[in-house]
């Protein structure tokens, strides 16, 4: 602890010296990611271009992160972990909620285990499904949900990486 506090002035002063750095760098910066947190992104890349890493770096990291958060958010949802089993064991699917809704709820007490009313009910697995699109689909599995001739739809598969 004595180190630390013998260090602490000149630590500040590096941050200090990197945060002006940064100021100054930000407004050059132009990041290409269609992201809702385009501000820190921006702050982020300032801050790794002043510190000498450059903002590939930083933006590749940030990438990496997100998607190993994504995935693991996606293994502790109950209808996502499911939905990520079905295509495993049994490919694609198309037909109707109540279809697919089955189809889970088969597959999770073949494996001992019980499925809940997210799973159960077509209109909870259905609007669950809608929240969970966009993380399914950053980890490659397309979900499209929609009416065909005045019937309504859900179509699950893997996306091509072709």
């Amino acid at each position: 602890m004595e180190e630390f506090e013998a260090d602490k002035p000149c630590i500040l002063y590096r941050m200090f010296e990197c945060l002006s750095r940064a100021m100054e760098i930000e407004p050059l910066i132009e990041v290409n990611i269609d992201d809702r947190l385009l501000d820190f992104l921006k702050w982020g890349c300032a801050v790794a271009e002043a510190m000498g890493y450059g903002q590939e770096k930083f933006l590749e990291a940030y990438q990496k992160n997100r998607t190993r958060l994504n995935e693991e958010l996606l293994e502790e949802d109950e209808v996502a972990g499911a939905v990520m089993d079905y295509l495993e064991e049994s490919g694609n699917f198309e037909g109707a909620m109540s279809e697919l809704s089955a189809e889970l709820s088969d597959m999770l007490y073949e494996k001992g285990m019980y499925a809940s009313n997210k799973i159960k009910q077509a209109n909870h697995l259905s609007r669950r499904l809608k929240e969970l699109e966009a993380g399914l689909h950053n980890v490659g599995i397309c979900v499209e949900i929609g009416k065909n001739n005045g019937k309504r739809f859900v179509k699950i598969s893997r996306e091509n990486t072709e």
